[in-house]
């Protein structure tokens, strides 16, 4: 009998593999609508209206408040661009909580704005490419899971500034709290390329993401800890909000999650050179417990300052009080918020 390589086994494996790859090159080349990628966009893409998230109307009525007091002290911390920039944040909240966060965008948004937003919708669209069989997209050269991350992407997740530090960043030991899906973690590595990054996820589904957006993009550098950073040592509940987000809650229901925190000192005793922080309004007491890595360092520190009101006139006050050298600059990554993702940059 002819011997007939076609019926081997081999042959159906390599001919199973040649398929696969060629069906993934395929589908990464199926350009993405991003108009229908995620609540957000398709809020924003509203022509006349301003529709915050449940997030931002929590972020609105936990600062209202203190936006009314006198917040000198809180101002002198910055420069004079960055006052300009905060009372302009300040102004805007007032504006959407006194109209009871129904109000048209033009009052809101400056028109460079709505500007750069519709550049970031063309930018996403042209350089995103979806994989069918393998569930994840492709932005230039970033390959992930989830599409609320194009933003972060295309934006670079606001690491650009922090270009005028390179000299003390490449080669240096980062500090990634927060690291979600691991956009940021992905981002810093490519941008500084980091001896090593040390990412922080508790919640369980964002961990096991972040751990495939890793192996995914090629990312061995990167040492993940499923846990949160507090300013001691315990467990506390998470409360997920349905858009990737999530907040601390004392009363927590059965959709919460209990999660495991440590402070930064811990677990920490080498040279840090950057600490990256956008921990869902625990950032505040992340620093609390990088005390002593703070002092004896002097980290480049990159805080999100709009979980709370505590959060954005607060943490200022207290890096300022562990080291009274820093400086700081403040300045809000996404066109399509009002508010949302400003952050602090303190060197």
């Amino acid at each position: 009998m002819d011997y007939d390589f076609r019926e081997s086994r081999l042959y159906k494996i390599i001919f199973y593999l040649w398929i696969r790859f060629n069906l993934t090159e395929l589908f990464y080349n199926v350009k993405l609508n991003p108009y229908s990628l995620t609540k957000v966009l398709v809020d924003s893409t509203s022509p006349d209206h301003y529709h915050p998230s449940d997030f931002e109307k929590r972020f609105v009525s936990s600062i209202y408040n203190q936006c009314n007091k006198d917040q000198t002290e809180f101002l002198n911390l910055f420069e004079k661009k960055d006052i300009l920039f905060l009372r302009e944040i300040i102004n805007r909240i007032r504006i959407i909580n006194n109209n009871n966060y129904r109000i048209r965008k033009s009052l809101i948004f400056t028109k460079r704005e709505l500007f750069e937003f519709k550049n970031l919708l063309t930018k996403i669209r042209n350089h995103t490419k979806y994989n069918l069989y393998g569930n994840t997209i492709k932005y230039q050269h970033y390959i992930v899971r989830n599409p609320n991350s194009l933003f972060y992407l295309a934006l670079r997740g606001g690491f650009n500034r922090l270009h005028k530090f390179n000299k003390r960043l490449h080669g240096g030991v980062f500090i990634d709290g927060g690291a979600y899906t691991g956009e940021s973690s992905i981002l810093l590595n490519y941008m500084f390329n980091p001896k090593r990054i040390y990412a922080f996820e508790p919640d369980v589904t964002k961990f096991n993401t972040l751990k495939v957006n890793l192996k995914n993009n090629h990312i061995s550098n990167c040492i993940i800890t499923q846990k949160g950073l507090d300013r001691r040592k315990g467990k506390i509940f998470l409360e997920p909000q349905g858009n990737g987000a999530s907040y601390i809650t004392k009363q927590p229901t059965k959709y919460s999650n209990e999660i495991n925190i440590d402070k930064i000192d811990n677990l920490f005793k080498e040279n840090v050179d950057l600490i990256k922080l956008d921990v869902e309004d625990s950032e505040y007491d992340a620093i609390k417990g990088a005390t002593k890595i703070i002092i004896k360092y002097k980290p480049v520190l990159f805080i999100a300052m709009y979980h709370s009101g505590k959060n954005f006139f607060e943490v200022p006050k207290l890096i300022r009080k562990i080291r009274s050298d820093y400086k700081y600059n403040v300045f809000k990554q996404f066109p399509y918020s009002p508010f949302a993702d400003t952050t602090l940059i303190a060197f």
